[in-house]
Parts: structure tokens; C-alpha cells; sequence
């Protein structure tokens, strides 16, 4: 299990020349690492780049045997490990020795490679994608690019609003039984259901958004706020419920939390909401765990119409518990 422990177990076993960094000299470099290379203060580091990232091709393996390629072995860097978006450790040493703990660090899937003049960044995320950023290369995000509210931008998504001609890409996920059955609603029929469904219900409500692949420009799921009074679970004062659903063939690939923490991103810049709150399937195990890596807590087991349910809460201002 990934915990302080196994980090510290990882160093031990392994007699590796890393220097912790603590106190002073930790929130120092985190302040640099902010400055240089984030916007304002997310979640995940990653969501707010203050750069476009170069993403480097990994064929589809795992991006920690593709870092020898492009890091030489004596390489000084800072080696941050996000600690489930609470914290971050930080190491100092060489490559050769950050390799060795990434490769037997039990559960180990959010970290960052700085160098020591702060001037380049690598970044491996929880959905297995290798993003580099130098600063005298990476061209600097245009800010505003999309209207709060009308779009979000990730580094693999765009969220936008629904459009009728999206209707058969919906058509071609929603008619799934994989995916109707763990996001309890009805299975979609035809083509014409799912163009209904998109103007009867999606494109009208503000707070809902197409989950779309930059690459292909297709809508493969979808996030957004259930509508008041439709929640599946009694809210709290301020509190709105969050719904998202992907197409199988996108399931395991990270892109639900990368489109969640979006969504949460966008959710701290609206005063009234206190909190959000996730409801899922209790057989949905995936689901669950995207809540947990975004930082939502387990509020409770439930039964919701003889379903048996389990609820997340996110706190989004300091005196919300």
C-alpha cells in the first residue's frame, strides 16, 4: 500500500543517495515549483499548467521505463511525489536513484521530476501520460481561452456543451449496457433517443458538459451537476451532487478524473457551493476510486429505490466537514 511508510521502506531497501527535504527548504522549492510552472493553487498540479506540456509518446507502456531515454542517469533533480493530493514528499538526487524508487515504490502513480535550476519539469500522472515542460521552449497557456462555465480545458480534454449532432457518438456509448447499468439510467435505444436526450435534457442545462477527446474531437462520456432536486442522495446546505460517466472503451485511462477535477476546478470559483457530492452503484468500484483520487471522503453506505448505494463528499470551503 502506498503510504509514508512504503516511501521511506523504498529509500531503506534500496540504500538510495535521496535527500528529503523538509521544513523551510521543502515549502520554499514547492513555492518555486508553483510560481514557475502553476496557475493559482488546484488540486493536482497538473490540471493547471501554466504551459502547453510537450505529452512524449509512450507507446502505450508505462512512462517509467521511457524516463531513462530521456533523463541521463547523473541528472540532479527534485523528485516530488503528490501523497493523494494532500501533500507532497521531496527528494533531491540523481536520476539513477529516483529510477530505482519509482520502479519499486508500491502504488506509486503522481509525481514530478524538477530540475535544480527550475527551468524544466516532467510530470507522470495517475493515468500513465509522461508531460515535459521547458520554460525557454513550451509556450505559455492563453488564459480565457474558453468562457467560464461555457468549456474546460485539460491536457487530453475539452468539456463543452452538448450539441444535437452529437447524438450518434452518444448513441455509440450510452447504448452500452456496461455503462447504462452502473449509471442507473435507461439504455439508449436509437440514434433519435440519444438526439432527445441532448435536447431535451444535456444542451439545456449549463451545468452539464460533453466529455470530448482533443485528439479526435468525439464526445466519449459525460460530467456535470445533477439538477436540484433530482439527487440521488439528501445534500447538504450549498452542496451539489456531481454525476460523469465514460464509454467502456475509455474506461481505465484516467479520463474521468481528469475531467472530475476540471469540474471541481470550475466548482471553487462559485461562492455558493460548499461542497459537492458523488453518489455510485456500490458494485462501481471504479467510480469510487475517482472520487477518492479527486480528494472526495466516504460519507455512507445507502440504499437509493433498492440499490445499493455509496455517497462521497467534497468539502470546498474550509468550514464544511
Amino acid at each position: 500500500m502506498f503510504d509514508y511508510d512504503e516511501i521511506d521502506r523504498t529509500v531503506r531497501d534500496n540504500a538510495l543517495a535521496l535527500h528529503k527535504l523538509g521544513g523551510a527548504d521543502k515549502e520554499s522549492l514547492l513555492g518555486r515549483l508553483h510560481e514557475t510552472f502553476v496557475e493559482g493553487n488546484p488540486r493536482a498540479l497538473w490540471e493547471s499548467f501554466r504551459y502547453v506540456p510537450a505529452m512524449i509518446d509512450c507507446n502505450g507502456e508505462d512512462p517509467y521505463l521511457h524516463l531513462p531515454d530521456i533523463i541521463p542517469a547523473d541528472t540532479e533533480l527534485y523528485f516530488i511525489i503528490d501523497y493523494w493530493n494532500r501533500d507532497f514528499v521531496v527528494f533531491r538526487g540523481r536520476m539513477a536513484d529516483i529510477h530505482v524508487f519509482i520502479g519499486d515504490c508500491d502504488g506509486l502513480d503522481e509525481f514530478y521530476l524538477m530540475t535544480t535550476d527550475c527551468r524544466r519539469l516532467y510530470s507522470v500522472t495517475d493515468h500513465d501520460v509522461l508531460y515535459h515542460i521547458d520554460i525557454d521552449i513550451n509556450v505559455p497557456k492563453v488564459a480565457g481561452l474558453y468562457p467560464p462555465g461555457e468549456a474546460m480545458d485539460t491536457p487530453r480534454l475539452l468539456l463543452r456543451r452538448w450539441r444535437p449532432d452529437d447524438a450518434p457518438a452518444l448513441y455509440r456509448y450510452a447504448s452500452d449496457s456496461r455503462v447504462s447499468e452502473l449509471a442507473l439510467w435507461p439504455r439508449h435505444e436509437s440514434v433519435e433517443m440519444s438526439r432527445e436526450v441532448i435536447t431535451g435534457y444535456f444542451a439545456p442545462d449549463p451545468d452539464v458538459f460533453a466529455i470530448v477527446l482533443r485528439g479526435s474531437g468525439e464526445p466519449v462520456g459525460c460530467i456535470g451537476l445533477v439538477p436540484r432536486g433530482a439527487e440521488n442522495h439528501a445534500v447538504a446546505e450549498g452542496e451539489r451532487e456531481v454525476g460523469y460517466w465514460l464509454g467502456y472503451p475509455h474506461w481505465g485511462a484516467g479520463l474521468a478524473t481528469e475531467a472530475l477535477r476540471a469540474l471541481i476546478g470550475r466548482c471553487r470559483g462559485i461562492p455558493q457551493i460548499k461542497s459537492l457530492l458523488i453518489t455510485t452503484d456500490r458494485r462501481n468500484v471504479a467510480s469510487q476510486r475517482v472520487a477518492l483520487k479527486c480528494g472526495f471522503a466516504f460519507v455512507e453506505d445507502y440504499d437509493h429505490d433498492g440499490i445499493a448505494s455509496r455517497a462521497y463528499r467534497l468539502a470546498m470551503r474550509d468550514d464544511v466537514r
